[in-house]
């Protein structure tokens, strides 16, 4: 019994200086809430809000998504051709959503939603997130973009802030110092007459082709394969936890990942000794 309060105490008593009361904003004349931090965004909208992210990135919906994927797809043709068909069904499926006038952004956007005019959202369901949207009315790209940009830099800060060990991405530095590089190469050129264009373009093809095209149809959809590992980690959870971790808040969520992954290690390197 002793252990089981230690466990709730890890995962409840928690420190919540950092954060703020969550986001108002005006939408078409419309109040609306947002959850954007990690002490009030329960899990389960994370999850949505994170496919949805995650949907966007790899496949996209606007034109710009299009110019992505034929250029990503042109530039794999030389070097590896099973990720240009990769790139190309991604393509496809970009242009579905834009006939279909889907967009995986807006969907992001929508999850973060906790009130509007006082009136709470509480379906998470496609049919639901459909609802919110077509609740705030013709909200333009620019409105949300702007508001999901700020709402996610703030959640991801505090993601990494209280959890460096699972947010903190090696990678992300890295191509940020690409960019910077390249960014010198480009001033050297102007500044110096320096002749970088094949430096410019090596750079320049690394951080396009920077990320392997995803699959998102299928049964080795990267959308199942999330879902799944959502899924195997609540069941894990709730083994340990005797609760449902659905019911966590973000915060709660992964404070209690971390403390039972470091329990098991203390008890796995006591069980060597």
């Amino acid at each position: 019994m002793e252990h089981r309060n230690d466990i709730y105490s890890a995962v409840f008593n928690t420190d919540n200086t950092i954060f703020d009361k969550m986001r108002t904003v005006k939408l078409n004349g419309k109040k609306v809430e947002l959850f954007d931090n990690i002490e009030d965004l329960p899990i389960t909208r994370f999850h949505k809000y994170n496919k949805y992210l995650l949907v966007d990135v790899g496949v996209g919906a606007d034109l710009g998504s299009v110019d992505n994927h034929i250029e990503r797809a042109m530039r794999f043709m030389k070097t590896n051709q099973n990720d240009a068909l990769k790139e190309l069904e991604c393509l496809r499926q970009c242009m579905y959503l834009i006939n279909s006038e889907v967009s995986p952004k807006h969907y992001a956007f929508a999850a973060l939603v906790k009130s509007i005019d006082g009136v709470e959202q509480t379906d998470l369901s496609e049919n639901g997130i459909k609802q919110i949207l077509e609740a705030l009315g013709s909200i333009t790209v620019k409105e949300t973009d702007t508001i999901l940009e700020s709402v996610k830099k703030k959640i991801d800060d505090e993601l990494t802030l209280y959890f460096p060990s699972l947010f903190e991405d090696a990678n992300i530095k890295e191509f940020y110092d690409d960019m910077k590089h390249r960014a010198m190469c480009i001033l050297d050129q102007i500044i110096e007459q320096k002749d970088n264009r094949n430096e410019i373009e090596r750079i320049t093809e690394r951080l396009i082709l920077y990320t392997k095209p995803k699959i998102f149809w299928g049964k080795e959809s990267v959308e199942i394969a999330y879902d799944k590992d959502f899924e195997n980690l609540c069941l894990w959870l709730s083994q340990h936890l005797n609760t449902n971790p659905k019911n966590f808040t973000v915060l709660q969520y992964y404070n209690a990942f971390v403390f039972l992954k470091e329990q098991n290690k203390k008890a796995n390197q006591t069980k060597r000794k």
